[in-house]
């Protein structure tokens, strides 16, 4: 009965050590992952862009493409319709 006691406790303090081992493990991947997201905000603030309203910003971004892109097309078409006389063939 001892011997099986025995057997039961250094199955019981292995399995502790390997939850120790893991815990270990999970910890210094979540201290990493700060770092990186430290880093990140770091270079976005750096940008001057504010890391915790990024979804605005990317919005704003959008916006100003959008109409970046709108305006392009309108010049493209005047220049377009500029050239017309002289590119095409009768």
């Amino acid at each position: 009965m001892t011997m099986d006691l025995k057997t039961r406790l250094d199955s019981l303090v292995r399995r502790r050590d390997d939850l120790d081992q893991q815990r270990q493990r999970a910890l210094g991947r979540l201290e990493e992952a700060q770092r990186s997201v430290d880093e990140l905000k770091a270079k976005c603030r750096a940008k001057n862009v504010d890391p915790d309203n990024l979804d605005a910003t990317i919005q704003k971004l959008e916006a100003e493409l959008d109409k970046s892109v709108a305006t392009l097309e309108t010049q493209l078409s005047q220049a377009e319709k500029a050239l017309e006389p002289f590119t095409q063939r009768k």
